[in-house]
């Protein structure tokens, strides 16, 4: 990861500065911070237009990691000098340093307008669209600065793990390549890695990881895509081990803290679940999955009222991704109409009935989802036989099992080659892991009575219900 120090303004123009201002410089170069904050705040208290006193107390309280402090003053210092690019440099930082990426983002955008070919910016613009999931988004930043900067390779790895993100593997392993020939570098079989686990081969891309661990044991990320590998495998127990092991190494991993607390709700430990999601909201907050998944365990606990408005705070997000469940009924519907007898008209044989009723209920899915955005991803389940137990939600049936058939639909048309490996369309907001942790970690049904669903038959019981 790409983080910039923190730059201080040591600005003495005065003919006769400050011996407050001075003796508060002292203190900060000595590395004696909290006492530099309290000088740095007597200065401002004297003179409160001292714009060098207000920037240098923002970087004092930065290097302390008291980030959201540090902004306040940055932002003060801003109303007096707008146009002062070090201020809105050391702004970006902080709000970087804080995980507040939409933020630091807009100011990083910002201070690129004006120097385009800039590469630290770049890398640090970059680095947020890394941590937030977009990796065409890296590639829009960095390609264009590559063959200006062939031989740096902070822009090796973000872009060749962009470009491996985004299906484009030759070109992603040819900058792994060349990260490998300026010697043995664990973000080049970070890089590997990668490619492997997007190829599905979990045994490559575990060993590439731990060789890339083996080199940097502090090496972020590498953990984190480790705990993926075994998930995907199923081995649950090395993958949260491989999660919590990240978040020794980077509190701030997105997919670590997500996943951590699906696993924890998955063994109903919803409380100690419960912050992980807070943070994962926190890092992401245009993701949909930790709200969501917060908003799940509400209604789970019997907080309809918390869960139903934490809902309808997110129905831009949760407008691109949908869930269906349909209910088929055990004895054929009698009561269609004869005009929707399609397969088997004028019919009264129980089994012809049966598949009239299933044709109306597709109809009935074809309309609603033909008037859904092109951008929807839909989840539709059926009512019976993919890894609901009954005892999971109804332990009086705990000898009863049985699997739901699933049924995952992109409209705007292939999963697979018009996503790419790691994002969903919607956006952009929702990413494939955040579905996968939706499918493992929110379906387990709840004896929950839920009022006011859709009825897509548009003729209340008569189909299927």
């Amino acid at each position: 990861m790409i983080i910039a120090a923190m730059s201080l303004w040591l600005a003495l123009a005065a003919a006769q500065p400050d011996p407050a201002f001075v003796e508060a410089v002292k203190l900060h170069q000595a590395g004696k911070l909290t006492a530099a904050v309290e000088q740095y705040r007597k200065v401002l208290k004297a003179t409160p237009g001292s714009l060098e006193a207000r920037s240098n107390l923002g970087a004092a309280l930065s290097a302390l990691g008291r980030y959201q402090e540090a902004i306040a003053e940055y932002r003060l210092a801003l109303k007096a000098a707008p146009a002062h690019p070090a201020l809105r440099l050391n702004l970006a930082l902080a709000y970087f340093k804080a995980q507040q990426l939409p933020e630091a983002m807009a100011e990083f955008t910002a201070l690129r307008k004006q120097n385009p070919q800039d590469l630290k910016l770049g890398l640090l613009l970059a680095n947020c669209h890394f941590l937030m999931g977009d990796y065409k988004a890296v590639i829009a930043v960095l390609e264009p600065l590559e063959k200006q900067h062939a031989s740096d390779a902070a822009l090796d790895y973000l872009l060749g793990t962009a470009l491996i993100r985004e299906g484009r593997v030759p070109e992603g392993q040819a900058l792994a390549d060349r990260i490998l020939r300026r010697g043995d570098s664990p973000e080049a079989h970070l890089m590997m890695g990668t490619a492997y686990l997007l190829a599905a081969r979990m045994v490559d891309s575990i060993r590439e990881f731990e060789r890339a661990l083996a080199l940097n044991p502090q090496l972020a990320m590498a953990n984190s895509l480790i705990g993926q590998a075994r998930l995907e495998s199923g081995d649950r127990e090395g993958a949260m081990k491989a999660y919590r092991a990240e978040l020794e190494v980077d509190p701030n991993n997105y997919e670590a803290n997500f996943q951590t607390g699906v696993m924890l709700k998955e063994d109903r430990l919803n409380k100690d679940a419960t912050p992980f999601f807070q943070k994962a909201a926190r890092l992401r907050p245009d993701s949909v999955a930790p709200p969501y998944q917060l908003a799940m365990m509400d209604l789970a606990d019997g907080s309809f009222e918390k869960a139903r408005l934490a809902l309808e705070r997110m129905p831009g997000a949760l407008a691109s991704f949908q869930f269906i469940i349909t209910l088929d009924t055990h004895t054929p519907c009698a009561q269609i109409e004869a005009s929707e007898k399609e397969l088997f008209p004028g019919s009264h044989r129980v089994e012809e009935n049966y598949f009239n009723s299933l044709r109306v209920l597709d109809r009935a899915l074809q309309r609603y989802i033909a008037q859904l955005p092109e951008d929807t991803l839909l989840v539709i389940y059926g009512d019976h036989t993919l890894d609901i137990y009954y005892d999971d939600f109804e332990p009086a049936r705990d000898e009863h099992a049985e699997y739901v058939p699933c049924l995952v639909h992109d409209k705007a048309g292939g999963l697979a080659t018009g996503t790419g490996p790691a994002r969903l369309p919607a956006g952009r907001t929702v990413g494939i892991n955040d579905i996968l942790g939706h499918l493992r970690g929110s379906l387990k049904l709840a004896r929950t009575a839920f009022a006011g669903a859709q009825d897509l038959s548009d003729n209340g019981n008569r189909a299927c219900a």
